[in-house]
């Protein structure tokens, strides 16, 4: 099978999706799977495509038939210019989410030395980005579950920051410690 003919049987198989979300889908599988970045995909529309990659896309159409996002087929997601992982554990960061660091940042030069502390951190996405944006910053990062601490530590070691990581109930945590 050629890429334009998997192409043509992923959309028959996504119709409950519009269209332009069933393009971004296949964008995104096709670089994950192929190595193949949204404008190659044209140039490569009759490359014969491996059984293995076949099944990956058949896999992927199974957990997108069952509405699950993206993000966690892929088991990664984009934000604020970092690449994090993600699993069921975290909540998919939203574009929301990266306002509010662009506001925190804002607030801040990039030479200040904030101690920032993130709550109900998940993937970590927020406290990586400020202390991206901020190397200076002392960050923690305070979650109840591990799972989602595993997941925030796996991302800041992907992205080369320091963040001091908290499990705890932040609704019983008390800590003597100043926070910007």
């Amino acid at each position: 099978m050629n890429l334009r003919t998997l192409k043509s049987y992923f959309n028959q198989q996504l119709e409950l999706y519009p269209e332009t979300e069933r393009l971004v889908f296949f964008q995104r599988l096709c670089a994950a799977y192929l190595d193949l970045k949204p404008h190659q995909l044209v140039l490569n529309y009759d490359k014969e495509v491996s059984n293995t990659v076949i099944n990956s896309f058949e896999q992927a159409l199974i957990r997108l038939k069952n509405h699950e996002p993206i993000q966690y087929i892929l088991g990664e997601t984009y934000f604020f210019g970092l690449t994090l992982s993600v699993t069921s554990s975290v909540l998919i960061p939203r574009p929301e989410t990266e306002e509010l660091v662009a506001w925190i940042l804002a607030h801040f030069k990039s030479n200040d030395a904030p101690t920032i502390l993130d709550l109900g951190t998940g993937s970590g996405c927020i406290a990586i980005a400020l202390a991206k944006a901020l190397p200076n910053a002392q960050v923690f990062a305070l979650d109840v579950s591990p799972k989602a601490l595993e997941v925030a530590q796996t991302n800041a070691h992907k992205n080369d920051v320091t963040i001091n990581f908290i499990e705890a109930n932040m609704l019983n945590w008390v800590s003597n410690q100043h926070f910007d």
